[in-house]
């Protein structure tokens, strides 16, 4: 008989969580249905649909949230105008000398080039920060159409893991699963580019969120022109910062890109480190994790000793079973495989991984409970497989939690062909 470990992970109070029903019907997936029919437009939106909105926050608290406080940003900002890459008139690596202006709307590039110099900015405020290039584990990266990423998606530029397995080199196809914030941008503000950078803002992190299982949280900057937006996405909700000005307000520019470098390590920036892809078969595509799971079970998951943590089981996966349910962004993002433990080849298991309500009793502690009520009726118990392990995932001897809820100014709906959102609930899972 399989013997399934449960790792979970309790989100925080969210909108999901606070949806949260019971029920025997699995809900209907938008995203996925419309998936299988290879049609880009209607899974957009589908999407967008199954989404809905996102919360606006005031950007210094959702930077703050993210980041951490910087509290040098005035002396990275005064090495940066006195190396005179940063001024009042603008960035010096986004100035168009045919047009003499440092504004992208009047550039005389086409918007990959009015925005190249993005990547620079990133290297110069690192620079300014005292951040060693050798000890910087991300970097940024202005995609032109050469570059290939799967699912008809290319982010206008992203932040990324540097010490990847795939190649950052234009004309190469490469993968969402080393990025840790997307950029998409236009060269003119107004609500027309806006809503397009939104969508394709939230498909990128759709893809990033339903290809990798390692993905926690993703985050994103959108900018027309001058205006930016900083979003923050993850399985409980979808957050977007009040717009700002990279030039008359280039702290917020300037913690975004030196905050992600000061990362000291991937799950800093919403990489799971209990889930490591090892392989990837040529023919099928499909990967193949190392996954470790903390053996909770016989502990309260809300008194965890740090001094005394559970102990970590290490399995193999085999194949995917099933990760449908990991589709939308808001969602229990569950995955499921066939795997076996490490070093132990004669048993076969099955591993779920799934972000919980915070409040919500473990999955592997209900099936622990429903085996004991059926112990003295086999037929029924042969239905319910004997969890071997079960627990919340660890982070630096935390639970990994979603991030809390924000205090929200308001919401920002994702439009398309100017047709507001329609209300529905954002429970998917």
């Amino acid at each position: 008989m399989a013997t399934p470990t449960t790792p979970e992970r309790p989100a925080q109070d969210s909108h999901q969580s606070q949806k949260s029903k019971t029920t025997t019907q699995a809900p209907r997936n938008l995203v996925a249905e419309t998936q299988q029919n290879q049609d880009l437009a209607s899974s957009r939106e589908a999407l967008r649909k199954d989404t809905c909105e996102a919360d606006v926050i005031e950007t210094k608290l959702l930077l703050e949230t993210i980041y951490g406080k910087l509290i040098d940003v005035a002396d990275i900002r005064a090495k940066l105008e006195e190396t005179q890459v940063l001024s009042v008139n603008g960035w010096d690596a986004l100035y168009d000398s045919e047009t003499k202006s440092y504004l992208p709307s009047k550039s005389s590039k086409y918007k990959d080039a009015a925005f190249g110099g993005l990547a620079t900015i990133f290297q110069q405020c690192i620079e300014a920060a005292g951040i060693r290039e050798t000890g910087c584990i991300v970097q940024c990266s202005v995609h032109g159409p050469e570059t290939k990423f799967p699912n008809n998606t290319r982010p206008d530029a992203t932040l990324h893991l540097t010490e990847s397995s795939f190649k950052w080199t234009r004309g190469v196809q490469i993968d969402h699963s080393a990025v840790c914030l997307y950029v998409e941008f236009k060269k003119q503000n107004n609500p027309k580019n806006f809503e397009d950078d939104a969508s394709k803002l939230l498909w990128n992190a759709h893809h990033r969120f339903r290809s990798d299982p390692c993905c926690r949280f993703v985050c994103g900057l959108t900018i027309e022109n001058t205006t930016a937006r900083f979003w923050h996405f993850s399985r409980a909700t979808v957050l977007v910062s009040k717009p700002f000005d990279i030039i008359e307000k280039p702290d917020k520019l300037i913690h975004i890109f030196v905050g992600s470098a000061r990362a000291k390590s991937p799950a800093e920036l919403g990489f799971d480190p209990t889930i490591t892809c090892i392989t990837k078969d040529p023919k099928t595509l499909e990967r193949h994790y190392a996954i470790q799971v903390s053996d909770n079970k016989d502990k309260e998951e809300n008194l965890l000793d740090k001094k005394n943590l559970p102990g970590v089981h290490t399995f193999i996966t085999h194949r995917t079973i099933s990760n449908y349910r990991a589709v939308g962004i808001r969602s229990r993002g569950t995955w499921v495989w066939e795997a076996i433990e490490e070093n132990q080849q004669d048993t076969i298991v099955v591993i779920k991984d799934v972000w919980i309500d915070a409040d919500r009793e473990v999955e592997g502690a209900i099936l622990e409970h429903v085996r004991d009520t059926l112990k003295n009726s086999p037929n029924e118990l042969q239905f319910f497989l004997e969890p071997l392990c079960h627990g919340c995932v660890l982070i630096d001897g935390e639970r990994d939690l979603t991030q809390p809820l924000l205090s929200s100014t308001g919401t920002t709906s994702f439009i398309y062909s100017n047709k507001p959102a329609s209300s529905q609930d954002p429970t998917t899972g």
